[in-house]
């Protein structure tokens, strides 16, 4: 069986998560935008 340094899969996982957040689809996108324009609350309109 092959060992796998922990820094070896702390260093993919970190690169998977921020691929998924840097790179997210065009339809869920428009998702979130629309609905941003429909939230009532000013803080769950916020942009940070």
């Amino acid at each position: 069986m092959r060992e796998v340094h922990v820094s070896e899969i702390v260093e993919k996982v970190k690169n998977m998560v921020m691929d998924a957040e840097y790179n997210l689809p065009e339809d869920f996108v428009k998702s979130l935008e629309t609905a941003k324009a429909f939230e009532e609350s000013p803080v769950g309109r916020r942009n940070n």
